[in-house]
Formats: C-alpha cells, sequence, structure tokens
C-alpha cells in the first residue's frame, strides 16, 4: 500500500502576509492553520522568490508599483481588495517562492499534495498570475 505523503510550507516568514486582524486575509488564519494540521505532515520551510521568479508571473512594472507600495506602507495594489502595508513586497516573495517550492517537492515526489496556508491569489491586482503552483486540502 503507498502512503500518502502531505507536504506543507509554513514558516513564520509566511505570517507577514498579513493585512491585520480585521481583514480576511490575516496571521491569525494562517496560525489556526497550523495548530490544526495532523502531526504527520511533512512541514517544508518557506522560500523567498527572487524577482526573476516573481517576473514569471507578473510583468516587470507590477512588480516595480508593488516595491514602490511596500516601501510606502499605505495605499492599495489593486482595486481596494488588496491593502498596502510596509513590507508587503517581501512578504509576498515568501509566499510565490514557498509555492514555487511546494511545486518542485510535487513534482520530484517528495509529496503527494502540497498545501500552503493563503489562498492561491497571490499579489493580486490589476495584473493576475499567469499560472498558479500550489494545490490544497
Amino acid at each position: 500500500m503507498k502512503v500518502c505523503r502531505v507536504g506543507v510550507l509554513f514558516g513564520p516568514q509566511l505570517t507577514l502576509y498579513s493585512f491585520g486582524p480585521n481583514h480576511p486575509m490575516n496571521s491569525y488564519r494562517i496560525m489556526k492553520f497550523y495548530e490544526l494540521l495532523p502531526r504527520d505532515f511533512v512541514l517544508l520551510d518557506p522560500v523567498m522568490a527572487g524577482e526573476e521568479e516573481i517576473a514569471l508571473f507578473h510583468r516587470k512594472d507590477y512588480i516595480e508599483f508593488v516595491k514602490r507600495m511596500s516601501e510606502r506602507g499605505s495605499g492599495y495594489l489593486d482595486y481596494r481588495d488588496t491593502p498596502a502595508f510596509k513590507g508587503v513586497y517581501e512578504a509576498s516573495a515568501y509566499v510565490v517562492g514557498s509555492t514555487l517550492r511546494a511545486l518542485d517537492s510535487v513534482l520530484r515526489g517528495r509529496s503527494i499534495t502540497l498545501s500552503t496556508p493563503w489562498e492561491d491569489s497571490i499579489m493580486r491586482g490589476e495584473d493576475q498570475p499567469r499560472a498558479s503552483a500550489s494545490s490544497t486540502i
């Protein structure tokens, strides 16, 4: 009988992608996800994506826009749905890098299913991702 290995990307870096306690995309939700996981899941450390990897999904001008908003620490990355905050670029880079790590783990047979504690809509805005590398349980 084949054992199904489930891998989950988790670490404090992924709690950085949080829009505050009153927004549905907050770090409490990620911590709760982790607390409820079965303990036999394989935990994988988050990885920060480089700009080249992010550019596989987003245009250069959008990446630069997110960087500026990340430094500014206020405003929106889209049409009032995704607030900017100090460090949003770096937090998003961890989400992108970890999603790519999840895909790599599945493709190399290290895990059958990978789960990420965030939605597939990362760094959304006027430039939508062209692909998604995460799968959730």
